[in-house]
């Protein structure tokens, strides 16, 4: 067997950005809402229904885009459903911005 053949596929770029999007979120939550079991922050939920009011909604979206070095309008935002296209959103933002770098 050659070293080849012995290596992992590759990750498809889009679950790359949808995971590092997802660790980043999932980090930035635990630092802005310590108190909150990681378990909880699952994919079917909304950020204010992990306990986070409006500054803490404002200071993980500041903080996870900062984390991935996006550039995106606070208002583009406002009508994510849930954590899971929050992931979406993001991966989808630093995909394009790999491809136009």
């Amino acid at each position: 067997m050659t070293a080849a053949e012995r290596m992992p596929p590759a990750t498809p770029p889009e679950h790359a950005a949808r995971t590092e999007a997802d660790r980043a979120l999932r980090e930035v939550i635990a630092g802005i809402l310590p108190a909150l079991p990681p378990q909880e922050v699952v994919h079917t939920r909304h950020l204010k229904d992990l306990g986070a009011d409006s500054v803490d909604r404002v200071e993980i979206i500041a903080g996870v885009t900062a984390r991935l070095g996006l550039d995106v309008p606070m208002g583009r935002f406002s009508d994510i459903p849930d954590i899971g296209a929050l992931v979406g959103f993001l991966a989808d933002c630093l995909d394009r911005s790999r491809r136009t770098a």
